[in-house]
């Protein structure tokens, strides 16, 4: 049998609880429509059992009639006696009325109206000799008329009587028909067990399922980001399987771009960084020694040079050290230092450059204060922010690089590290965006103006998070610029 995919077996979980529910609706619909026609019978029947009890109190009402006729010779006994004649026919009349559509119902109905009749026939010639003028009630054939209105009203009432048994027996039977209410309850209870089971099989599936291979999935992409072998591919035919194997795909192919990547970087460093370096050193010798025979022109192009070395020497090493820091290469080498030393040689390697631009640089720092961190790293950090600070300076203005000790909760403190300058403002929509790679606040101006790449925040901002810290830039006009990052104690 073919597995069923995704899609499938959501239908399926969807279908199945509806079809059970059809069938137990067109189940309770077939039994109350039962319940309707034996309501509608049982109703008939009371009614016809109603209007046969009434026969024997009309002919009961005929009889008096007729002995009334017979006592007192008036009018009003006449009509009288056709008054109750007439009634016992409306109720026969009744009768056949409230038991059409039934064969049953209507057959004793019919041997009550032939009965009725027949009384009726001999009440009215009963009437209508006892009231004639000169009447002769000796010429009555009294003894047939008795036998005639007995039998025509034990026919009566046998039929009333048969009614009452059926009434007696419909009710009996409508008693036994309560089972439909029990079954009614029991369908809806089943109906209820049934769906609850289906939910339940539906989580079960979906937790230990799709949730389980999902949450594979997703450990993937972890182990993708941490540089870690992926999960062995998750079983199954579905979308899900689809989709990891997709992924799998996805995930070599990213390692065979991330190890070219990987040897391209090398080739970067090797046959480019070093002679480059080396091409660098040579030109700056040549400046050293030869200054005195080269002509002016001759020590202006290798000055250009040397500068156009150390420029590209700067960009090669800003995306070697990207990629090492982003393929997880970069190893940092902690070891206990003072942060005052790293500030202090900060400066001393850029005062050349801060004097040029005319700037003092100024210091907050104590000389007591110990942490573990990568020096070497660190100082490339503050490097990049202590030259930034001074590029964008304005000139004679005063810089500040220091740090102070802070406490972020009862058990971690932190030492952060601070470089502020007056100069140039950060708008507030582009403080965040310059520690992006290649995002600087005019990228035009700054680019043309000060050679930069806008990789050098990005770095810092590597290298502090690799530390386990933090780097921010606050600046307005009132404050100036300053830049934040912290290391954990």
């Amino acid at each position: 049998m073919r597995p069923l995919n995704l899609e499938q077996k959501g239908l399926l979980a969807i279908s199945v609880p509806l079809i059970i529910q059809m069938v137990l609706i067109v189940i309770l619909i077939a039994i109350l429509l039962d319940q309707r026609s034996n309501y509608l019978h049982e109703a008939k029947i009371r009614e016809v059992a109603r209007l046969a009890a009434l026969t024997p109190k009309a002919l009961l009402r005929c009889g008096q009639a007729c002995v009334f006729v017979n006592l007192v010779d008036n009018p009003q006994g006449a009509k009288r006696a056709f008054e109750s004649t007439a009634h016992l026919q409306e109720v026969a009349n009744k009768l056949n009325q409230a038991a059409e559509g039934d064969e049953v119902l209507s057959a004793h109905t019919s041997r009550i109206d032939a009965a009725i009749r027949s009384l009726i026939q001999e009440f009215t010639q009963y009437s209508n000799e006892v009231t004639r003028p000169n009447r002769q009630i000796g010429g009555l054939d009294k003894e047939g008329m008795r036998r005639r209105l007995n039998s025509a009203t034990d026919t009566m009432l046998a039929e009333a009587s048969a009614i009452a048994m059926l009434e007696n027996g419909d009710n009996q039977k409508w008693g036994h028909t309560l089972y439909s209410v029990e079954t009614i309850i029991a369908l809806i209870f089943v109906g209820m067990v049934l769906t609850i089971l289906n939910s339940l099989g539906t989580a079960f599936f979906f937790n230990r399922d799709i949730r389980k291979r999902l949450d594979a999935i997703c450990q993937n992409v972890l182990r993708i980001s941490q540089h870690k072998s992926l999960l062995a591919p998750i079983g199954g035919q579905d979308e899900l399987t689809a989709l990891d194997l997709r992924f799998h795909k996805m995930a070599r192919a990213l390692n065979q771009a991330s190890n070219e990547k990987k040897n391209f970087t090398e080739l970067l460093e090797d046959q480019l960084r070093n002679p480059l370096i080396e091409f660098k050193a040579a030109v700056a010798q040549l400046l050293v020694k030869e200054a005195n025979n080269l002509t002016d022109q001759g020590r202006d192009r290798l000055a250009g040079a040397n500068q156009a070395a150390q420029r590209l020497i700067a960009l090669l090493s800003e995306l070697i050290d990207i990629e090492n820091l982003q393929s997880g290469s970069l190893v940092l080498r902690k070891a206990e230092m003072k942060p005052a030393d790293l500030v202090n040689q900060s400066i001393a390697l850029l005062k050349e450059m801060a004097l040029v631009k005319g700037c003092e640089i100024k210091t907050e720092i104590s000389d007591n204060t110990v942490v573990t961190a990568d020096f070497d790293r660190l100082l490339r950090v503050t490097n990049n922010l202590l030259a930034n600070a001074i590029k964008f300076s304005h000139s004679a203005s005063p810089i500040i690089v220091g740090y102070t000790s802070t406490t972020e909760s009862s058990d971690h403190r932190v030492l952060k590290f601070f470089v502020q300058n007056q100069g140039k403002i950060i708008p507030e929509e582009m403080q965040e965006k310059i520690f992006q790679r290649y995002e600087q606040v005019d990228q035009k101006s700054d680019t043309k103006k000060q050679s930069g790449t806008g990789l050098g925040l990005f770095i810092c901002k590597e290298i502090v998070e690799a530390h386990g810290g933090e780097i921010w830039v606050e600046s307005t006009s009132a404050a100036g610029t300053t830049f934040y990052f912290t290391v954990p104690e």
